[in-house]
């Protein structure tokens, strides 16, 4: 919960910062910057272990065409279910294909590729992670937009009571700027 507290506050703290830009912001060459948090299922692949956690996450891109963009994502998810108390951090590349790039409401889908890292109970594994991703921006100014969006990540970690391999849904909700 600390970490959707300080996802509200972020938001409303940058809900301001989205008048300075101008232009069209779907064009070449445009990016976009967004801060999001996530509300989250973990599902281990070893007996269907279900936990809930927390996650932030900063994704920045531009765009390679009008609807076509690329960029990086840094997240940081926290699990704390009673005995369970473990922290991830990754980094990844994404790309978000944008269905529609007329109005105010606008569709995307995304896949990210990307390298983790979690410890855990003083053990700490990193490997590569693979997600996709499908959502609405809304726009509520010229260049600030409410994004909702579904994620499923699948990620990879060697650490005992972790198990190898575990998945996550994420419903996320976040603020972008297009500049």
């Amino acid at each position: 919960m600390r970490a959707l507290a300080l996802l509200l506050t972020l938001l409303s703290l940058a809900l301001g910062s989205c008048q300075f830009a101008r232009g069209e912001p779907f064009g070449s060459g445009s990016a976009r910057a967004t801060l999001s948090g996530h509300l989250m299922d973990t599902t281990s692949t070893v007996g269907g272990v279900y936990r809930d956690s927390n996650a932030l996450s900063l994704t920045t891109g531009a765009f390679a065409t009008p609807d076509t963009e690329v960029g990086l994502d840094v997240n940081w998810m926290e699990i704390d279910e009673g005995t369970l108390q473990a922290v991830d951090r990754g980094i990844g590349l994404y790309t978000r294909y944008w269905f529609h790039t007329k109005g105010s409401s606008r569709g995307w889908m995304e896949g990210t590729v990307g390298y983790g890292e979690m410890n855990y109970n003083q053990e700490t594994d990193a490997n590569m992670y693979w997600g996709l991703g499908l959502g609405v921006t809304q726009f509520m100014t010229e260049t600030g937009a409410i994004e909702y969006g579904f994620d499923y990540t699948d990620y990879d970690y060697a650490i005992p009571g972790i198990n190898s391999s575990y998945a996550i849904s994420t419903f996320k909700v976040g603020y972008s700027v297009f500049f």
